[in-house]
């Protein structure tokens, strides 16, 4: 049997298996990236949409020769501008950007937070009135019911480093924070079970000891249950959370819980460290991590500053992965995403990337990573049917001969785990409570694993 995909999924897959025909390889340059001239300084964050396109932020004051896309700017998956804002400050640098299930669009910095409509005006619904100074967000993490975390520079207006917003900015009361952490938030990372890992320059969370590190509950208490050793003196920059689990951070630190952790570390589910992954001895002057992906294959892809080339890939256990041959960044990364075809999306400090004598391509390129239909997958597509697809209320899977399905992981269309599916007495999923869009399946059977996307209308 053949899988049933829409027209559009068979060109991406066609357009897939042409990447492995002509020899692209993990950590080469995509040149089909083309951002001409590119930033002329920083980007320090980039998030993406669910159309594929990309909104960068930073302290660049021209992008491609258009000093209209000054500080923040949305780029076409190729690399060309697609939209820019009209009457932001340009005095100022901008660090973060976080995008809402809806795609409205935040930017933030010191002293100015704005949500803009999809088409870059500013959003008016949105108000921060009822403080008498607008917040310096250090993260913003919208969540799919509407409200939004924001981790805070702490100063004499905000003593919390920890809130939840609703929709329209108000705060939400119903969020369970106590006194909040102590300090200023600086990584906020939802778990799929609803569980929120911080960290920051906090030192109590709610009048209880947290060094720089924390689990909340979903209503903004803290867990108890989670442990944390954090070295004194020393941060978390990256938080990753894997499929199974299992928690990623990366920082300045050189251990955790008194073991050696050379700028990262892995955490069993309750926080405490987890042996079995290895610690790859950087340097031995302190670098440091900024972020993290977890690639589809396992490996490990992290970025920063003093890292072997600022950038590089690990295996899934920790060891250095010598068969990534990418002479990274020649300066900072600051940040990365994963695409939903294996690309990742780097941002920062740097003027060329994988080469010794590179373009200048500043700030912002896209390198070939893994897929999520990869070379073995794609070809046990055949196993596999979905339908229907483009799909409202129940997707039905069925396989060949009949082999039972044991579980689905289901993931947003730009990589983001969402939750796992256990397969009982039927093949069926409910997809009437997702939002419309492109989603990913990656399914298990005794005897294949397959990924496929479908869409939900």
């Amino acid at each position: 049997m053949k899988i049933i995909l829409l027209k559009k999924a068979s060109i991406y897959t066609a357009l897939l298996l042409s990447s492995f025909v002509f020899g692209q390889k993990s950590g080469d340059l995509d040149l089909t990236f083309n951002t001409g001239t590119s930033a002329d300084n920083v980007v320090s964050d980039v998030v993406r949409q669910n159309d594929g396109k990309y909104v960068l932020s930073g302290q660049f004051s021209i992008f491609n020769s258009n000093s209209n896309a000054a500080k923040f700017v949305r780029l076409n998956y190729n690399g060309s501008i697609s939209a820019t804002a009209q009457n932001i400050p340009t005095d100022k640098s901008y660090y973060i950007t976080a995008i809402q299930p809806d795609q409205k669009i935040f930017l933030a910095t010191y002293g100015l937070f704005q949500r803009f409509n999809t088409d870059f005006s500013v959003d008016n619904s949105f108000s921060l009135s009822q403080f008498t100074s607008v917040p310096s967000a250090n993260k913003i993490v919208p969540l799919s019911n509407g409200k939004i975390l924001v981790g805070l520079i702490t100063n004499g207006y905000f003593t919390k480093g920890l809130l939840r917003l609703n929709s329209d900015g108000s705060t939400d009361a119903s969020f369970n924070a106590g006194t909040s952490a102590n300090d200023g938030v600086y990584q906020i990372v939802v778990q799929p079970d609803g569980k929120i890992l911080i960290a920051g320059y906090f030192t109590k969370y709610n009048g209880t000891d947290r060094y720089r590190f924390a689990r909340l509950n979903a209503d903004g208490s803290l867990d108890l249950t989670f442990k944390t050793s954090l070295p004194n003196g020393t941060n978390i920059n990256a938080i990753a959370v894997q499929p199974d689990g299992k928690i990623l951070i990366g920082g300045n630190f050189k251990t955790y819980n008194s073991l050696e952790r050379d700028c990262i570390a892995r955490l069993n589910i309750d926080g405490t460290l987890d042996s079995t992954f290895l610690t790859p001895y950087w340097t031995s002057f302190i670098g440091r991590i900024n972020s993290i992906v977890v690639a589809n294959d396992g490996k490990i892809y992290v970025g920063g500053i003093n890292i072997p080339q600022n950038f590089c890939r690990l295996n899934a256990n920790g060891s250095r992965d010598t068969t990534f041959t990418s002479l990274g960044a020649n300066g900072e990364v600051s940040a990365m995403i994963k695409d939903p075809d294996g690309k990742i999306v780097i941002a920062g400090n740097f003027a060329t990337f994988n080469q010794p004598n590179g373009i200048n391509q500043y700030g912002i390129v896209r390198i070939y990573g893994d897929s999520v239909l990869g070379t073995s997958e794609i070809q046990s597509q055949n196993k596999i049917q979905i339908y229907p697809n483009p799909a409202k209320d129940i997707l039905t899977i069925k396989t060949e001969n009949n082999q039972k399905l044991s579980t689905a992981d289901l993931y947003s269309s730009n990589g983001i785990f969402i939750k796992q599916i256990e397969f009982k007495s039927n093949s069926e999923i409910n997809v009437s409570q997702l939002p419309k869009g492109v989603y990913i399946l990656k399914i298990k059977s005794e005897n294949f694993y397959s990924s496929t996307k479908f869409i939900k209308n």
